[in-house]
C-alpha cells in the first residue's frame, strides 16, 4: 500500500497539472482506494479515526447541503467528487502510515516529486510566462505554494535524524526550493516561507537564547542576512521590484491602502466573497458557487475563486461550514501545544516546532489562496497529522514505561 500511495504522490504533484495528467492521477487514485478497501476487507479490521479525520468528515458531509443551493450543479457535483477524494485519500494515507518510519518514506516521496517538477519548470517543461516561473505544478501561486510544503517537508526530516548523505541533499534541496518560490513571484509563497523560518527560528531562540546566546544570535544574523540578500537580488528586477514594494506599502499600511492592480483586484475578489456571505451567513451559496455569484456584487471580476480561504469557505458554506472546517485545525493545534507542553528531548521539540511553525504559515497564507480542495495541501497535512499521531503514541509508550 505504501508504494501504491507513493505513486499516487507521484502522479498528483508530478503530471496532475497537465493537460492529461488530470485524468491519470485519478485512475491511479482509483487503483490506491480498491487496494485500500481489500486491504481492509482481507485484514478484517475498521478504520482508526482521530478527532481531525471525524471533524473533516462532518466538514464533508455537510457540504452536501449545497446541492439545495447550487446554482450550476456540474461545478458543485464536481467540487464535491474532489472534496470526496480528498477525505478518502487523508484516510488512506493516515491508515497506512501508522509509524514514523512510513511516514517518512512519503514525505521523502513528496519532496523529491516536488524538487524534480521544480527542476523540470525551470527547463521550460509547461512553461507559464516569461517573469514568473509555473508551469508541472500548476500555475505561480500554486507552485510557489507547493514549493513552501515542500520545504517545510524537508525540514521536518533533517528534524529525524535522516543519514548523513540524505541531510546533505536535503540541505542542498532546501535552498533550490526556496529560490524557485522567488522566481515563482509568489508574494503569497515568500510570506509563507519568511513567516514559517520566523516562527521556528523564534521558538528555537526561545529555548535557546539563556543556554546559547551567541549562537542564537549568530543565526538569528545569518537568516536576516539571506532575507536581505534575496531581497537585493529580486529588487533588481523591475516586474518583482514593483510586486515586492506593492506588497511591502499594503503591509505597512495595515491593509488600508492597498497598492498595485493585482493586489487591489484580489482585494475585491474578497470583499465580494464577504457580501456573498452576509447575504447567505450560516449555509453560504454551495461548494464553488462563489464564481456564479461574484459578477453580481462586482460586475468587472472575472475570477473563479475568493483568492482567500477564508472569505471562499465564508461564502460558499456560510458560517456553520466555516467552523466544521477550521475544527480540523483547532483539533492539529491542540495536538501540537500539548505535545509541545511534554518534557522531551531536543529532537523531539525540535520536530513539533516544525510542525507548529508550519501551521501558523499556513494560517497566514490562507489569507491570500484557495487551499480546501487543495490534493497537495492535504496530503501535507495528512502526513503531519501522521507524525503528530506518532508522537503522541511514543509519548504514551514512555510514560507507561516510565510508570
Amino acid at each position: 500500500m505504501q508504494w501504491v500511495l507513493a505513486v499516487y504522490i507521484l502522479s498528483a504533484v508530478l503530471i496532475s497539472y497537465m493537460p492529461w495528467g488530470a485524468d491519470v492521477s485519478q485512475g491511479v487514485g482509483v487503483v490506491l482506494a480498491f487496494c485500500f478497501l481489500v486491504r481492509l476487507l482481507v485484514e478484517r479490521r475498521g478504520l482508526s479515526l482521530t478527532r481531525e479525520l471525524l471533524a473533516l468528515a462532518l466538514f464533508a458531509s455537510y457540504t452536501m447541503v449545497g446541492a439545495l443551493l447550487a446554482k450550476n450543479l456540474a461545478a458543485f457535483l464536481t467540487s464535491e467528487a474532489t472534496l470526496l477524494q480528498i477525505y478518502i485519500l487523508v484516510v488512506i494515507i493516515y491508515e497506512v502510515c501508522r509509524s514514523d518510519k512510513a511516514s517518512s518514506l512519503l514525505m521523502r516521496v513528496f519532496v523529491g516529486a516536488v524538487a524534480a517538477a521544480s527542476v523540470l519548470t525551470v527547463l521550460g517543461v509547461n512553461y507559464y510566462s516569461p517573469n514568473r516561473l509555473g508551469g508541472v505544478l500548476g500555475n505561480p501561486n500554486t507552485y510557489g505554494a507547493t514549493l513552501f510544503f515542500a520545504i517545510a517537508l524537508a525540514i521536518y526530516l533533517l528534524s529525524t535524524g535522516v543519514r548523513k548523505r540524505e541531510r546533505v541533499l536535503l540541505i542542498a534541496i532546501i535552498p533550490w526550493l526556496a529560490w524557485n518560490v522567488l522566481l515563482s513571484g509568489s508574494r503569497t509563497a515568500m510570506l509563507g516561507v519568511a513567516v514559517f523560518v520566523a516562527t521556528l527560528y523564534l521558538l528555537y531562540a526561545r529555548r535557546k537564547m539563556l543556554a546559547r546566546p551567541a549562537r542564537t544570535l549568530a543565526i538569528g544574523v545569518l537568516l536576516v542576512g539571506m532575507v536581505v540578500g534575496a531581497v537585493f537580488c529580486f529588487s533588481q528586477d523591475a516586474t518583482m521590484q514593483r510586486r515586492l514594494g506593492n506588497l511591502w506599502q499594503t503591509l505597512v499600511s495595515g491593509g488600508k491602502q492597498v497598492v498595485g492592480s493585482g493586489l487591489e483586484t484580489r482585494y475585491q475578489f474578497i470583499q465580494a466573497a464577504l457580501e456573498v456571505w452576509q447575504d447567505h451567513p450560516f449555509l453560504g451559496v454551495g461548494t464553488n458557487q462563489f464564481r456564479f455569484h461574484a459578477m453580481g456584487y462586482n460586475p468587472d471580476l472575472y475570477t473563479t475563486y475568493a483568492h482567500s480561504d477564508y472569505a471562499e469557505i465564508l461564502a460558499d458554506f456560510g458560517v456553520v461550514g466555516f467552523i466544521l472546517y477550521y475544527t480540523v485545525f483547532v483539533f492539529l493545534v491542540v495536538r501540537v501545544l500539548r505535545l509541545r507542553a511534554r518534557k522531551r528531548n531536543t529532537r523531539e521539540i525540535w520536530r513539533i516546532e516544525v510542525i507548529a511553525a508550519f501551521l501558523t504559515a499556513y494560517f497566514v497564507m490562507e489569507l491570500g489562496y484557495v487551499w480546501y480542495y487543495d490534493k497537495a495541501s492535504w496530503i501535507v497535512l495528512a502526513l503531519l497529522l501522521c507524525a503528530l499521531q506518532d508522537r503522541r503514541v511514543q509519548g504514551e509508550e514512555l510514560a507507561s514505561h516510565g510508570s
